[in-house]
């Protein structure tokens, strides 16, 4: 029975056991299939895959490879096996000339074996012998081995080819339009500047009142054509990217509002005239005097407006009225207000579009200029539009735009109102710093090298007139041999010249041996960037005159680059001053020196008319820079303060030169809130007590009884 039993106990374990393997077993059956399963995805996968993949285990031998390795590695496949050694691979692929031609083909197996060893992760690229280009990614695995894929990079690498040369193309272009761009600019530019010129010789002639008001309507129109030419000056990097990329640069500054809009009717009335326009202006009385924008901008947007009424309105009254909105974004509206014919709802909407006009209006009525309105009004951070008015009887179009916050000066306490302001004066001989200037320049040896004859008669004239014996050379090679068979004082380089440019000739000079290669020699150009600046002075120029110039422009140079001040001599005392604008209490009211230099060289009758023009021109611009202080916008307070200064060093006014520098000074170095009532009080102060005592000079008649209040 004991034996039974324990045979029963036998044989209940063995059951056990056999049922326990047979669970077992199963588990690994189910494991095989799940791997079998894996395996084959894996292998259908790697059979599928576009790109060639190789796994190399730790030793450096093939673990696993697709059939697409083989084709774009270009390694025969019947070589292919596990546990084949990767040296082995690399040894059919030079020989198939897959690495290119090589002299030493153990060594660069070598080469490469080394690599796989030591190298970590990497990207890579290589060229097939039929021109495929390979793009291999490589990975180091947890046991030390290395997975790559091979990838056909060949159409990827022939599409950034083919935008990079799109891209050169485009820059070549873009260099092309560039230079087109500063060549039709000076083009421009050039007769430009001979036009307003002549039209200043003309205006200094015995003109009656009505020729004198016409001369001056042309040098206004002229200038505002200067300004609209203003943005293709820009050839340094960031005025090319900008001009490439379609913007525009705005220039904020000071200006006076009536002078802009009276200034813009009258360039435009006699054409509104002809079709029976009567353009008229209306400024509120809430309106500040002073805006702060861009003038030549906002200039450029109202005569557009104003022409393109003048073409479409009927015949009546266009108003021009400035007004406030009570809006605290666009604090300020100006309409242009004609009274028909209305123009629809629909094609209002499309007016401000390139190219847009009312079905009524003729071929000249293009749409360019209300498109270049609203893009520069949007720049400018307001808003423009065009509405239907009615009353009493009337109605017509509303063109409307409105102006930022910004536009208004932080303070707006100068006095006066809109509406109490004077209209422009006609232009005619007025005395400025350029006249102080030319009274003030020695006779001069000039060179003109200059290559348009309109621009050398009136240049030649200009200076001839003012007592400066001027030579013209019409090229280049002329102007190096003039300056080599004659002692000139100075040079005047035109850049644009055929056959040899301005900077060869000047190039040409200074390799002269001195003194005639130490000549100066100033650039005359319409196109005066920095980029150009720069060029002019390594060609060993000294200096450039941006066209169109002012005859007190080049008395200016003439002065500076000519007659330098020698110590002791009365240019040196303002030079002297010059260079220490800080203010002094101890400063005297007149240079002593200066005065005497002036004196000495003029008539009694001549020096008085003098100090009353200079009176007269300094009362004249104390009031804008009295706005420009109060307004506290340093690029006004610095354009006033500089010509204030200049009239006042010119003729000896040593306090109030002081104290217009010292302004000067604090706006360079960023102190505009010392700038208060205290410093415009100060400046009045000053110049009364300068007109006082210049007048007692002009009246003494020896020095013996000149005032006791110069230095």
């Amino acid at each position: 029975i004991r034996n039974a039993r324990q045979a029963q106990r036998r044989d209940a374990v063995k059951a056990a056991d056999r049922a326990m393997l047979a669970a077992y077993h199963a588990q690994l059956e189910v494991a095989r299939a799940e791997a079998a399963a894996k395996t084959e995805r894996l292998e259908a996968t790697l059979r599928g895959m576009a790109d060639g993949v190789v796994v190399l285990d730790a030793h450096m031998c093939l673990a696993e490879w697709n059939a697409k390795f083989a084709e774009i590695a270009g390694v025969p496949p019947d070589i292919l096996r596990v546990g084949l050694p990767v040296e082995q691979v690399l040894r059919a692929q030079v020989a198939s000339g897959q690495f290119g031609p090589v002299e030493n083909a153990e060594a660069e197996v070598q080469r490469r074996l080394e690599r796989l060893r030591g190298g970590r992760s990497a990207v890579t690229q290589r060229l097939r012998p039929d021109g495929h280009v390979l793009e291999l990614r490589r990975s180091r695995l947890p046991d030390g081995g290395i997975i790559t894929l091979f990838s056909d990079v060949t159409q990827q690498k022939r599409t950034e080819d083919a935008l990079r040369q799109a891209r050169a193309q485009a820059e070549a272009a873009a260099t092309a339009r560039s230079g087109f761009a500063v060549v039709a600019g000076h083009t421009i530019r050039t007769p430009l500047a001979t036009l307003l010129n002549t039209i200043g010789l003309l205006s200094e002639t015995d003109l009656s009142p009505g020729q004198q008001a016409l001369a001056g309507l042309a040098t206004q129109s002229g200038h505002a054509l200067y300004g609209l030419l203003g943005d293709g000056r820009l050839t340094d990097a960031e005025g090319k990217a900008r001009a490439e990329s379609g913007a525009i640069l705005i220039n904020p500054g000071l200006f006076e509002l009536r002078l802009l809009l009276e200034g813009s009717v009258e360039l435009l009335s006699m054409a509104a005239a002809a079709q029976g326009v009567d353009f008229r202006v209306r400024i509120d009385d809430d309106v500040p005097p002073m805006l702060s924008a861009d003038s030549g901008r906002l200039r450029q947007i109202v005569l557009n407006l104003l022409s393109y009424a003048a073409r479409h309105a009927r015949a009546g009254t266009v108003w021009i009225i400035a007004e406030t909105t009570g809006d605290a974004n666009q604090p300020l509206r100006l309409e242009i207000r004609d009274t028909g014919p209305r123009i629809d709802a629909a094609a209002r909407a499309h007016l401000f579009t390139p190219i847009s006009r009312p079905d009524d209006a003729d071929a000249s009525g293009a749409g360019f200029g209300l498109s270049i309105s609203r893009h520069l009004i949007n720049l400018m951070g307001g808003a423009i539009g065009c509405d239907i008015w009615s009353g009493d009887g009337v109605a017509g179009n509303a063109f409307w735009l409105t102006l930022p916050a910004s536009t208004v000066p932080q303070s707006d306490a100068a006095p006066g109102s809109g509406r109490d302001r004077k209209p422009p004066k006609t232009p005619g001989r007025t005395v400025s710093a350029d006249d102080v200037a030319r009274r003030r320049v020695p006779r001069t040896n000039i060179l003109l090298v200059e290559d348009i004859a309109a621009n050398q008669f009136v240049t030649a004239a200009l200076l001839r007139r003012e007592g400066h014996h001027v030579d013209v050379a019409e090229s280049g090679p002329a102007a190096i041999h003039a300056v080599k068979n004659k002692p000139y004082d100075i040079v005047l380089m035109d850049i644009f010249m055929p056959d040899m440019s301005g900077l060869e000739a000047t190039q040409a000079i200074r390799a002269i041996p001195a003194p005639v290669g130490a000549i100066p020699v100033v650039a005359l150009t319409a196109n005066a960037s920095a980029d150009d600046e720069v060029r002019f002075r390594a060609a060993g120029m000294a200096g450039a005159l941006g066209k169109p110039f002012t005859i007190g422009d080049v008395l200016q140079t003439l002065m500076t680059k000519v007659w330098r001040p020698a110590p002791g001599s009365a240019n040196a005392d303002q030079a002297d001053r010059h260079a220490t604008p800080a203010e002094s209490t101890t400063e005297p009211v007149l240079s002593a020196t200066q005065i005497q230099e002036i004196r000495s060289n003029l008539s009694a009758e001549v020096f008085l008319e003098l100090v009353e023009e200079c009176i007269s021109d300094l009362d004249h611009r104390l009031p804008a820079l009295r706005r420009a202080i109060a307004a506290q916008v340093p690029g006004a307070i610095t354009q006033h303060a500089h010509a204030m200064a200049g009239v006042a060093a010119g003729y000896g006014l040593a306090a109030l030169d002081s104290k217009l520098r010292a302004i000067l000074q604090a706006v360079r170095d960023g102190h505009l809130a010392s700038l208060d009532a205290t410093v415009t009080a100060d400046i009045e102060i000053a110049f009364r007590r300068a007109a006082v005592a210049l007048r007692a000079v002009a009246a003494a008649d020896t020095p013996a009884e000149l005032p006791p209040v110069m230095g």
